[in-house]
C-alpha cells in the first residue's frame, strides 16, 4: 500500500501539471490563431503562455513555503503562500482590466475584427475543457492541502477557461452569425467576474499579512472545543491569525486555582491536542493557564502583588514572634481575586508538641497578619 502524499508533494503535483498543461495549451492557441487568422484566440494563447510564469512561481514557492520551521522564521514559512496569492490576485485584477479594455475598443472599432476560420471554434473548446479540469483539479487538492495560494491559483485557471469563453463566442459570432460585437460585450462581463475574483484574493491575502482572524463560525468552534475539555472552567483573550491556510492560536484558559503547577500544565496540553483534533485548520496553539479571569488586570494591581520573597519580608515584619519566621515554610501561594490566600507550614516541636500551645499560636499569627491588607487568608499546617 502506497504512503499518502505529503503536503508538499500534492501541492507540486498540482502545479507540475498546470505547468504541462499551459505548455502545449500556449503553443497549440498562438499556432492555431496564426493559422486560422484568430486574433482573439492569439492574445488567448499569450494569455495562457504568461501564465506559466506564475505557475512556476507556485511551483518554487510551495517547496519553500512547506519548509521547516527556523531560526529566523520560528512560525514556519507559510506566508510565502500568501505574498503568492496576493501576486496571483494582482495578476487577475490586471488581466480583467486588460480584458476589458481590449473589448471596449473593439466596440468602438468593429471594422478591427478578423474573421477566423472554423478551426478556432474546435481550439476554443479544447482550451475551455483543459481549463476548467485544471480548476477542479487545482481546487481539490487546494482544500486537501489547505494551501491559500494554490485555491488562487485554482481561480486563475477558472478565469483563464472564462476568458477562453470569450474568445469562443468571439470567433462563434464571427464565423457563424456575423455578430461580432457579441465578443466584446461578452468581454466586459468577463473582466467583472475576473476583478471580483481577483479582488478576492488579493484583499484575502492582505488581511493575512494583517494577522485577520478567523471568521465567527471558526473562533466558536474554537471556543466549544477549549471549554468541553475536562478541568476548563473558562478563558479569555482567544486570539487567532492565520498563515498560509493555517491557523496560529492564543488563548488563556481559567482552571482551578487549587490544583498543582503540573495539572494545570496537563489540562493545557489537552487543549492543545483537541484544538490540533478537532479544527483542522489549526496547527499552532499557545496557552496561558490562569485561575482566573485577569484580562483586566494587566498592568494593574494584580501584578502589584508580592512575590514569595516579599511575602517573607512583610511576615516577618508583622509577626512579633521571630522564632516562627525562622522556620516559616510557604508551601502554596495563591493569587486569588486581586489578594493573596497563603499555605504555610511550621514545626510543632517549637512548642514542645503542644496542639493547644501550637493552635493559639496559629490564631495569633492569623490576627497579626490580617493587618497585611493585600493577604485574605492564611491557613496553617504543623509538622
Amino acid at each position: 500500500m502506497s504512503k499518502p502524499l505529503t503536503r508538499q508533494a500534492q501541492m507540486r503535483r498540482a502545479t507540475l501539471a498546470s505547468l504541462l498543461t499551459n505548455l502545449w495549451l500556449s503553443i497549440m492557441q498562438i499556432a492555431g490563431g496564426v493559422l486560422s487568422q484568430s486574433q482573439a484566440l492569439i492574445a488567448d494563447g499569450l494569455h495562457t503562455l504568461s501564465d506559466l510564469a506564475g505557475d512556476g512561481l507556485v511551483y518554487l514557492t510551495a517547496r519553500h513555503s512547506n519548509a521547516l520551521p527556523d531560526r529566523d522564521h520560528p512560525y514556519g514559512h507559510r506566508r510565502f503562500e500568501t505574498l503568492v496569492s496576493i501576486i496571483i490576485g494582482l495578476v487577475l485584477l490586471g488581466v480583467a482590466v486588460g480584458i476589458s479594455l481590449n473589448a471596449a475598443d473593439r466596440l468602438l472599432n468593429p471594422e478591427t475584427l478578423v474573421a477566423p476560420s472554423g478551426w478556432a471554434l474546435a481550439i476554443a473548446f479544447l482550451a475551455i475543457a483543459a481549463k476548467e479540469g485544471l480548476y477542479h483539479y487545482t481546487i481539490k487538492v487546494a482544500r486537501q492541502t489547505r494551501s491559500r495560494m494554490l485555491q488562487a491559483s485554482a481561480w486563475h485557471h477558472r478565469s483563464d477557461a472564462l476568458s477562453s469563453i470569450v474568445v469562443l463566442v468571439g470567433v462563434a459570432g464571427a464565423v457563424l452569425f456575423d455578430l461580432a460585437y457579441l465578443d466584446a460585450l461578452a468581454a466586459i462581463v468577463i473582466s467583472g467576474m475576473l476583478a471580483l475574483i481577483g479582488g478576492k484574493m488579493t484583499w484575502g491575502g492582505v488581511q493575512e499579512l494583517l494577522d485577520a482572524a478567523l471568521d465567527e463560525d471558526k473562533m466558536r468552534q474554537i471556543g466549544d472545543t477549549i471549554i468541553a475539555v475536562d478541568g476548563v472552567e473558562g478563558f479569555h483573550q482567544l486570539r487567532s491569525r492565520q498563515m498560509g491556510g493555517a491557523a496560529l492560536v492564543d488563548v488563556h484558559i481559567e482552571v482551578s486555582p487549587r490544583i498543582s503547577v503540573t495539572e494545570g500544565d496537563h489540562i493545557a496540553e489537552r487543549v492543545r491536542a483537541a484544538l490540533l483534533e478537532f479544527v483542522p485548520e489549526v496547527e499552532d496553539v499557545t496557552i496561558h493557564v490562569d485561575t482566573e479571569d485577569d484580562e483586566h488586570c494587566e498592568d494593574g494591581p494584580c501584578l502589584s502583588l508580592p512575590s514569595r520573597w516579599s511575602l517573607f519580608k512583610i511576615l516577618s515584619l508583622v509577626w512579633s514572634d521571630q522564632r516562627l519566621v525562622e522556620h516559616l515554610h510557604i508551601i502554596n501561594i495563591h493569587y486569588i481575586n486581586e489578594r493573596v490566600e497563603l499555605d504555610i507550614s511550621l514545626p510543632l516541636s517549637l512548642f514542645d508538641d503542644d496542639i493547644s500551645a501550637a493552635r493559639k499560636a496559629a490564631d495569633k499569627l492569623q490576627k497579626e497578619t490580617a493587618q497585611v491588607s493585600v493577604i485574605s487568608a492564611i491557613r496553617v499546617y504543623w509538622h
